[in-house]
């Protein structure tokens, strides 16, 4: 025989005690709240999905916009580059150097080589819409085995289109001319062979037409010439020249 009990004795005989989750017990796992998943209606989550998809959609609409942009931009300058190329047919002027005429040429006697020589210097501009400015922050020097010999400066002056222009530039100095040189500059007169130096730099600006004026940049000019003597009071014949031109802005 099993225990009798009456309601009034079982605590139990109406239904397990009220928890936290009603009247039944809690749904498994005990205590834990739902996933997130389960929090939002299914109508909620599928706008907020939508919303993410389109903010990424408009980003990458962004970006093509901006990238065409970028390259018609790009397309449009090359296009007007190249059509004032064919416009303005820039060309680089021709600077070439005509006569070297050695007027002083004598050694001190503490070794300093006193030197002055009338450069002839003839500046070609083929260009029929374009012109220079060049400036008088410049400077001339003639060079033999790489030792300053004499030097000036350029007269700043305006080159208009399909012109040629004729500078005479007095060079003069002082420099320190070792034994070894005046040996050198003894032999290479005597084999009639002379190399000299002549280096330019000179700021020059681009004129377009007549009133539009470009940025300054700076030309250097180097001139390797070979002379056939270096006396006083005689003209050198140019037997070679090799010239080479560098720009910086």
């Amino acid at each position: 025989m099993y225990p009798y009990y009456s309601k009034l004795d079982n605590p139990y005989a109406h239904g397990p005690p009220p928890g936290p989750y009603g009247a039944g017990p809690p749904p498994p796992p005990y205590g834990m709240p739902p996933p997130a998943a389960a929090r939002y209606p299914t109508d909620y989550r599928r706008q907020q999905q939508q919303r993410t998809v389109g903010a990424g959609a408009c980003c990458l609409r962004c970006c093509c916009c901006c990238g065409c942009f970028m390259i018609l931009l790009g397309i449009t300058i090359s296009l007007l580059v190249m059509s004032l190329f064919n416009i303005y047919d820039p060309k680089i002027p021709e600077y070439l150097i005509e006569k070297l005429d050695v007027r002083t040429l004598e050694v001190l006697p503490d070794s300093t080589l006193n030197a002055g020589i009338l450069l002839s210097i003839r500046v070609d501009n083929p260009n029929k819409r374009i012109g220079f400015k060049y400036g008088g922050d410049s400077s001339i020097e003639v060079l033999y085995e790489k030792q300053v010999v004499c030097g000036a400066r350029l007269p700043a002056f305006h080159q208009g289109h399909e012109n040629a222009t004729e500078l005479s530039v007095w060079l003069a100095g002082r420099t320190p001319f070792s034994p070894d040189l005046q040996r050198e500059l003894a032999e290479d007169s005597a084999a009639q062979l002379v190399p000299v130096d002549v280096d330019v730099r000179v700021p020059v600006s681009i004129v377009v037409g007549e009133a539009v004026t470009l940025r300054e940049f700076k030309i250097y000019v180097y001139c390797h010439i070979t002379l056939d003597h270096l006396s006083p009071n005689h003209t050198a014949r140019i037997l070679s020249k090799d010239t080479k031109f560098r720009f910086e802005l």
